[in-house]
């Protein structure tokens, strides 16, 4: 038998898939765009040597945390997914070995990440030709990327093979990649203020942000051991976890009935969570009296318990951090930093569960069935919609008090100069929030209904919504950098341009999610993804 055949055939699938090329291409394209864009837009700021720093600072940034984040993504659900359909048993029933289904799986997922960091690579080198940069630089920036890339890999295939659902997979990778970088380096620093700690330097060298940050020239030079150290760390967790993965992955493949004493930890446990028989029934009267197709997707009753936790963690971690900074956090900074990320992890999380009951439902036929009843697709949208209330819907308005709060907060910090820039900032951020939550709700439906994978859907949705409104944005202040617009660089010209933009983008979406879902609906729902056009 060869020696890992199913890479082999991988490798020669992928040779043959032009995906692959137009992966590639697309990323160099943005990369070379990007350093473009930034020669154009800040070409007077500085000599050469100080733009050449800026250029290579923020394209090997971007590329660090496509790295990061693209590794978890597409392993993360490559050995769960097999999991699910039953097929990876079968794989077991040939001479195959662990290490060969983790490393052929490893190579199928993420083949085109890698390609495309190749190609980004030598764009990461031309601000070397503006002078400024050192070729150790390079070469140490490449190191890493490349080994944030096999590090984030690794973790996806580790979750991958410990897991069955795509989400709770996804979530767990990348909850230990954000931990591995930074919660794990804020610990430590903030022991190392309270008391004595021992092996700091280590504990560092697990976070990829600090082989990141050491990678420079001027911090490098104070300590080149300190980053060899964390590179060849980091390189060690990777192998690690895919020999566990390898190992694992043949013994944990099976549904093993829990008996004894794990089985009535299971039953307490589902108990505690759907309710007694008398609270379970007297919800699903209630949601079933109100629309049948809002109790088939609030069916989980502390599905808002988990958004409402998670909001009182981040409270949680706030207060912490007021009561040893003070009224540092009562600052502007702060509190927009703070509402940014609420904000985001909001329409991440309705991105996921916005179309997931329609994707899951079409893939297995259930929503046909559910098209034979008397349930009109107004009914269905509108149960849809509803749960989508029920669980973030309490939770959105806490946000939005809590955002009103800060901004009266951080303005009484500052009466002696009012700011009505952050006024305008605050209303303007809360403004497009709810109108991103009601594009992304109906855009998500949408496309979950539509794509065949959920995660496909929810990246889409993702785009439009939250990326695409900056990308136009960046393409204006381009242009009116070119033709010098005298008003380049006012603050409320920026803050109304990404408001106009971000309001009219999500209510064409809106429109255009609902229209289809209300007209293509059913037509959608009951055609098959392998079905071909006549």
């Amino acid at each position: 038998m060869r020696f890992l055949p199913v890479v082999e055939r991988e490798l020669r699938v992928a040779s043959r898939n032009p995906r692959l090329y137009w992966g590639r291409f697309t990323a160099a394209f943005l990369a070379i765009i990007l350093v473009a864009w930034f020669w154009m837009v800040f070409g007077s700021v500085g000599n050469s040597a100080i733009r050449a720093k800026q250029i290579f600072g923020t394209l090997a940034t971007f590329s660090f945390i496509y790295c990061l984040i693209l590794g978890v993504l597409v392993t993360a659900d490559s050995i769960s997914e097999e999991k699910r359909e039953g097929t990876l048993g079968l794989l077991f029933l040939t001479n195959l070995k662990g290490y060969d289904v983790v490393f052929g799986k490893l190579f199928a997922s993420s083949l085109h990440a890698f390609y495309s960091l190749v190609a980004i690579l030598p764009v990461l080198a031309i601000p070397l030709l503006l002078g400024g940069l050192t070729g150790g630089d390079y070469w140490r920036m490449a190191l890493v990327l490349l080994d944030s890339l096999i590090f984030s890999l690794s973790i996806g295939m580790l979750v991958s093979a410990f897991s069955k659902h795509d989400r709770k997979a996804q979530v767990s990778a990348f909850g230990i990649v954000v931990f591995a970088s930074l919660i794990l380096p804020g610990l430590v620093a903030w022991l190392h203020r309270k008391v004595a700690f021992p092996f700091e330097d280590y504990f560092y060298g697990l976070s990829p942000v600090y082989t990141f940050t050491h990678a420079f020239d001027q911090i490098y030079k104070t300590n080149p051991d300190l980053f060899w150290t964390s590179a060849a760390t980091i390189q060690g967790v990777s192998w690690l976890a895919l020999i566990a993965a390898a190992i694992i992955v043949r013994r944990i493949w099976q549904d093993r009935p829990k008996v004894g004493a794990a089985f009535l930890r299971q039953q307490k446990l589902t108990e505690w969570k759907r309710g007694t028989i008398t609270v379970r029934n007297r919800y699903r009267e209630k949601l079933l009296n109100t629309n049948p197709f809002y109790w088939l997707s609030a069916r989980d009753r502390l599905k808002p318990l988990y958004v409402l936790g998670f909001l009182l963690s981040v409270a949680l971690i706030w207060l912490i951090l007021y009561l040893y900074n003070g009224n540092d956090m009562l600052e502007q900074e702060s509190i927009f930093l703070t509402a940014l990320f609420l904000h985001t992890a909001m329409k991440f999380w309705l991105a996921s569960e916005s179309g997931r009951r329609f994707s899951e439902d079409r893939k297995s036929g259930a929503l046909e069935l559910t098209l034979s009843t008397p349930l009109k697709v107004r009914e269905i949208l509108e149960g849809q919609f509803m749960a989508l209330l029920r669980q973030f819907g309490g939770t959105i308005a806490i946000i939005l008090v809590l955002d009103v709060a800060g901004m009266i907060l951080s303005t009484r910090m500052r009466l002696s100069s009012p700011d009505s820039d952050w006024i305008l900032t605050c209303v303007a951020g809360m403004i497009v929030f709810v109108v991103d939550l009601f594009a992304i709700a109906a855009l998500g439906m949408w496309l979950g209904l539509s794509s065949k994978r959920a995660s496909r859907a929810v990246g889409q949705t993702i785009f439009f919504i939250m990326i695409l409104p900056w990308l136009v944005l960046l393409a204006l202040i381009t242009y009116m950098s070119i033709v010098r617009y005298s008003g380049i660089e006012s603050f409320k010209v920026m803050i109304g341009a990404y408001f106009m933009l971000s309001v009219l983008i999500d209510f064409f979406l809106f429109l255009k999610a609902s229209g289809n879902l209300t007209s293509q609906f059913r037509e959608v729902a009951t055609t098959r993804f392998d079905a071909r056009p006549s």
